[in-house]
């Protein structure tokens, strides 16, 4: 038995896959010892133990062959030269079951991905539900993403409706429905409108691909569609290397969506087609067209991804309940496999003029870094217990009232040997981001800054908590949820309420009381924008650098004396990396604009940048506040 692609024997004349394009999978952890992934560049990108044994993994380890598989090896994958990492983002439960994920799970791992140099991010999955659903991590993630010339393929969901899943609803993301073994949209694949102008559909039926052990099995879904374009968009962007000496991840995409091939407009499932089949020839002709080379014919002749025997799946997943991550697959059993040999004519489904493009909102789930990262996080302090036996534990050692903050601060100062007992966590609109485990010498400290923070919060107005360090494993909250450890660099914990910090950095000024409440009025919207509007998880580089921008508001205070003298008001807070910069350092600058609203089309803006280096686990100003005009 085995399945073939039409068109990919064209393309794997061109490249196998660069080891430079590297592809970050985020899905269940896949099982290396398989024969599939002989030779295979795979690693993994994570700290917890790999569980091989239920469906996480068998999902995870089908993905993975499907673009890894190697030629020689049972189960030939499409990009078998191009360099993969593993980021588990489904795990399994002590009784099988499948632990949720959360949509700042997914923006973790993509972070993870970015961080590692993934040139693509290859999802399987996402959650059913309204575009207002879409996280702000999430989408803040993705957007990084598209800035960074990283192509995220996600699969389009299984509800089988005309309806959404995030990621792959984000108009960034390409996004993949599955064909049926008959050229013609499963009944499993979802269809959103949206899909329309940013997804394709692929062979998602009867997909041979490896399982833990030695074994091979057929499964369906979007996921399995969704690793195979993925696969394909890789062996582009290795080809673009290869000719250019560069990848751009908007062309691939826009190649794999303008190349699809068009759905017959009399069939009643046009529809479901999104933009249009899988066509690999096409894309193959536009991205060497793109790249100026000269114009070679290509075939139609299908690459044999499994020529091996299959043995079939037997057990079905059980699909996630709404608010939870599900794989997006169907396992089947079946006796063969059908192959796709083509595929009939088609029609591009014409979207409706006014069909508008909906971030829809959903999440999954990440892993930390082996790698320790920098962090500089800005949020609250609260506390956590883990499980009921270390909450009892607490109790019985004189903790009266374990969901009192006051209680907790007065049996923490009265005992601070019982400091470390506590889960210490940074928290940004009641949602857990990390975990704060003070480590080393000088831990005593870190333990007691985090109970003056908590006490200031409760007693003081203190809003904010600035917590720089390294990522350092995860642990599991009393809720179930997965945060990451911070070990924190404890000369840089500070606190402190907006209000104090406005009035510190005006308490210089001799200006009458119109002007100082003007002043003090601009730099907490300032604060505020910072602190909300732009919130984050301060582990990308830009982020600690907003950050630390936020911390040091006496950088820019005579930046907003300067504006108000012009009667000017604070528009853009941006970022981007720094030009010239120091040796082995790593420096954004940060931009502040401001515009006169009663003269938006008189009066010049006024921009002011200041460059941070963030190379440091302490982010630090360099140079001198810049300052010029923009007319508009």
């Amino acid at each position: 038995m085995s399945f073939v692609l039409p068109g990919l024997n064209a393309l794997l004349a061109f490249t196998q896959g660069h080891p430079a394009i590297r592809v970050a999978i985020l899905d269940g952890p896949a099982d290396l010892a398989h024969p599939a992934f002989a030779g295979a560049s795979l690693q993994y990108i994570e700290t917890q133990p790999v569980d091989l044994s239920g469906t996480a993994a068998r999902h995870g380890t089908h993905v993975a062959s499907l673009i890894f598989g190697q030629p020689e090896g049972p189960v030939p994958g499409v990009a078998p030269r191009c360099t993969g990492f593993l980021i588990p983002i489904f795990h399994q439960a002590i009784d099988g079951s499948l632990i949720p994920c959360s949509q700042l799970d997914l923006a973790r791992a993509i972070r993870v991905a970015i961080d590692a140099g993934a040139n693509l991010i290859s999802i399987s999955g996402g959650q059913f539900g309204p575009a207002t659903s879409a996280d702000r991590y999430l989408l803040d993630a993705l957007k990084d993403c598209e800035d960074g010339n990283v192509l995220v393929v996600a699969a389009a969901g299984n509800e089988g409706c005309e309806c959404a899943n995030v990621p792959a609803a984000i108009p960034s993301v390409l996004a993949v429905g599955a064909l049926s073994a008959k050229g013609e949209p499963m009944a499993l694949s979802n269809w959103d409108p949206g899909y329309c102008h940013h997804g394709i559909i692929a062979p998602g039926e009867s997909i041979p691909g490896a399982v833990p052990g030695p074994d091979v099995a057929e499964k369906s879904g979007t996921s399995f569609a969704n690793a195979l374009v993925a696969g394909v968009a890789a062996l582009l962007l290795s080809l673009q290397l290869q000719r250019s000496g560069k990848t751009d991840a908007r062309v691939v995409r826009k190649a794999l969506i303008e190349s699809a091939s068009i759905c017959d407009p009399g069939n009643a499932l046009s529809k479901r087609c999104l933009a249009g089949i899988l066509n690999v020839d096409g894309a193959l002709q536009k991205i060497l067209i793109e790249s100026s080379a000269e114009h070679f014919p290509v075939t139609s002749r299908s690459q044999e991804l499994n020529p091996t025997a299959v043995r079939a799946a037997s057990q079905s997943d059980q699909p996630s309940a709404q608010g939870e991550i599900s794989m997006q697959e169907l396992e089947i059993s079946t006796a063969e496999a059908v192959p796709s040999e083509s595929f009939p004519p088609a029609v591009i489904p014409q979207c409706a003029a006014d069909t508008q493009v909906i971030p829809a909102g959903c999440g999954c789930g990440g892993s930390a870094s082996a790698a320790p990262r920098l962090v500089y996080v800005l949020g609250q302090v609260a506390y956590d217990f883990g499980t009921e036996a270390r909450r009892d534990s607490l109790l019985q050692a004189g903790l009266s009232q374990p969901q009192d903050g006051s209680a907790v601060v007065s049996f923490v100062t009265e005992h601070p040997e019982f400091a470390p007992a506590f889960i210490w966590i940074v928290v940004q609109d009641a949602t857990p981001i990390y975990a704060i485990q003070p480590v080393g010498a000088y831990a005593t400290i870190g333990y007691e800054r985090l109970r003056e923070s908590l006490h200031s919060q409760i007693a003081e107005g203190v809003d904010v908590v600035s917590i720089p360090g390294y990522v350092a494993g995860s642990v599991m909250l009393f809720n179930g949820q997965s945060v990451p450890i911070i070990a924190p660099e404890i000369r840089g914990m500070y606190h402190w309420s907006k209000a104090a910090l406005v009035q510190a950095v005006t308490a210089e000024v001799t200006h009458d009381s119109g002007a100082l409440q003007a002043r003090q009025a601009h730099i907490g919207n300032f604060l505020d924008r910072v602190y909300y509007e732009l919130r984050n998880l301060g582990s990308a580089p830009h982020e600690r650098a907003i950050n630390f921008a936020a911390t040091n508001a006496h950088q820019i205070d005579k930046v907003f004396e300067n504006a108000i003298v012009s009667s000017l008001t604070l528009d853009r807070i941006e970022y981007e990396r720094s030009p010239l910069c120091r040796p082995r350092s790593d420096c954004w600058d940060i931009k502040l604009s401001f515009f006169n609203p009663s003269r938006r089309f008189e009066q010049a803006k006024q921009v002011y940048r200041f460059t941070v280096d963030v190379s440091d686990v302490i982010p630090v100003t360099v140079g001198k506040v810049r300052h010029w005009e923009v007319y508009q």
